[in-house]
């Protein structure tokens, strides 16, 4: 039987910037300044892959105001 990874979904600007508390709006600015989740543009349409959302949060998450400015 076949199963859908969540890891293979993908997210449309709305529902990822939902999961990341941001608006579409700044997702599209992310995107057109090369700083943020890695995404798929298909036909026209942005997807954002749950993959690489979890890994960009990761990469974005820190114990502590000190371990964020070390990391800058």
């Amino acid at each position: 039987m076949w199963r859908l990874k969540m890891e293979n979904v993908c997210l449309t600007p709305d529902k990822a910037g939902r999961l990341l508390n941001r608006t579409p709006k700044t997702l599209k600015r992310w995107r057109d300044k090369g700083v943020g989740p890695k995404f798929l543009a298909v036909h026209g349409r942005y997807l954002y892959p749950v993959a690489e959302l979890r890994e960009w949060m990761a990469a974005n998450t820190f114990g502590s105001s000190a371990e964020l400015n070390r990391a800058a």
